[in-house]
């Protein structure tokens, strides 16, 4: 297989596993919100630059399912990318070592006694 596709494979099943983690949140949020309706606890004020976010008197799932959400969008957002360059290895490039390490020099010689 080449180098590329195992590259873009790992990096499209780490996308998808982030949005796995992002839906189980809001899932489980929603579960969580279903089951304890009646009881509503906690609030939350959040401000970012020109963002405001305020949840108040909001069961613990609406916490679980906003924070769901913002993984998925983050997710998202972000989008999946591979490039690959100049320096990136081809699996046909031969590879040659240096007859010995780069820091054989450092290291000095000791000569038994």
């Amino acid at each position: 297989m080449d180098s590329g596709l195992i590259a873009y494979l790992v990096s499209a099943g780490y996308k998808l596993s982030c949005l796995g983690v992002g839906l189980a949140f809001a899932w489980m949020g929603y579960k969580l919100f279903l089951a304890d309706k009646q009881k509503p606890a906690g609030s939350v004020d959040v401000e970012f630059k020109i963002f405001k976010l305020k949840l108040g008197r909001a069961a613990p799932g609406i916490f679980f399912s906003v924070c769901g959400a913002v993984i998925i969008f983050g997710t998202i957002h972000r989008g999946l990318e591979y490039e690959r360059t100049k320096d990136t290895p081809s699996p046909q490039a031969p590879v040659t070592l240096p007859k010995e390490p780069p820091f054989a020099k450092a290291i000095p010689k000791q000569v038994p006694k």
